[in-house]
């Protein structure tokens, strides 16, 4: 190898060191001190998942291969690409947070869909890499979660098929159109209402585990307990979804009416 091909090879090195880790780390932690009473919200909000879902696999009688241990596999997946979301957000990679935000909804629907429907079920584990209908179980979904399937739809529109606003070139006033490579652009609005949409969906799975996985006790809906068990707990998701969504919404109004 040539002393040159040396030089440009170690350049190379460290300029994907600061896009990769530099320009990234600075700006979590700018994140970190501007949001934190939301952030430990937003924290609590997934960790009541994973609680949930440890409290199921720890309790529950019949996760055997068989739709709910697939179902309970999707509420997980979908937690993990909440939290994955949640930390790209924190980069202020805002497009690529919202995309996986779609991913976790999907997982949501999909999981309800084959946890209650055993021809869904069949189907689902039949089908190959990228072969079963989502779509169909965005439809099923909505009918026990209205705002899933309207959340999805926002999601897909905003991040993830490329369009101008979001992916194409940055534009400044002063100075123009121009592609910013390593500075990452943030946004006060941007981070709080990604943050509320995080814990939205935290709501979300939460409710599809509850509805999917949970029986009410002696026909009271606000009491859950794992079925053939004695594990009791009370209801709390809708409340959850309410409240971050109407946060959201209102966050939303107040951006419009400074941008007029």
């Amino acid at each position: 190898m040539h002393a040159e091909d040396n030089t440009g090879a170690q350049a190379a090195l460290e300029m994907a060191d600061y896009y990769i880790h530099s320009s990234r780390d600075q700006v979590a932690l700018q994140f970190d001190k501007r949001n934190h009473e939301l952030i430990t919200t937003v924290k609590q909000d997934i960790g009541n998942i994973y609680r949930q879902v440890l409290f199921i696999i720890a309790f529950s009688k019949d996760l055997d291969p068989n739709a709910k241990l697939e179902t309970l596999s999707l509420y997980n997946k979908a937690c993990e690409s909440l939290t994955s979301s949640y930390v790209l957000l924190r980069q202020a990679a805002y497009v690529e947070s919202i995309a996986l935000l779609r991913l976790s909804v999907e997982c949501v629907c999909v999981g309800m869909h084959i946890g209650m429907d055993q021809e869904a079920f069949a189907s689902f584990r039949a089908s190959s890499f990228g072969m079963f209908p989502a779509k169909r179980s965005i439809s099923f979904a909505k009918k026990h979660i209205a705002i899933i399937g309207a959340i999805w739809a926002a999601l897909s529109k905003i991040a993830v098929h490329p369009n101008w606003h979001m992916y194409g070139a940055h534009h400044n006033s002063k100075t123009g159109y121009s592609v910013e490579m390593g500075k990452r652009e943030t946004c006060e609005h941007q981070d709080k209402a990604t943050l509320l949409l995080i814990s939205t969906i935290a709501g979300l799975i939460m409710r599809a585990i509850e509805i999917s996985m949970l029986e009410s006790v002696n026909g009271d809906s606000q009491l859950l307990r794992i079925p053939g068990t004695d594990k009791i707990r009370n209801a709390f998701a809708n409340a959850l979804i309410n409240d971050r969504f109407n946060a959201l919404q209102v966050l939303v109004q107040e951006e419009k009416a400074e941008a007029i």
